[in-house]
Formats: structure tokens, sequence, C-alpha cells
């Protein structure tokens, strides 16, 4: 498995420390399932975009073919 080393503010670091406590995960699990679920989120995002510019050209060329 992959490491990353990464800087956050003391504020993220302690709210991490309380929750790892509260959870029982330790803070490394938290934050790789948080990245995680970040990316798929923006993945998931940029697809959906994806898909609406397709729909915004496949009506703009639809429109242009009308006239």
């Amino acid at each position: 498995m992959a490491q990353v080393n990464t800087t956050i503010s003391d504020k993220l670091n302690a709210l991490l420390d309380e929750l790892s406590e509260l959870t029982g995960i330790s803070k490394s699990s938290l934050i790789a399932e948080y990245v995680r679920r970040g990316v798929y989120q923006d993945i998931d995002s940029e697809a959906k975009l994806a898909e609406f510019r397709v729909f915004m050209e496949q009506k703009s060329s639809s429109t242009t073919k009308r006239r």
C-alpha cells in the first residue's frame, strides 16, 4: 500500500485526533477514507459535468439543424 505525506492545520489535526479517539479508528484510516470519498465525489462531479456538456452540445446542434 502506498504512503502519502501531507501537512494539515493544527485545528484539523486536533479534530482528527478527537474523531480517532471517539470512533476507535486510527487517524491514518480516517484520513484515507476521507481522501477516498473526496476523490470519488470529484470524479462523480466531473462525470456529471461531462454529461451535461455533451447534452448541451447535442441540444445546440439540434437547434442549429432546425434553422
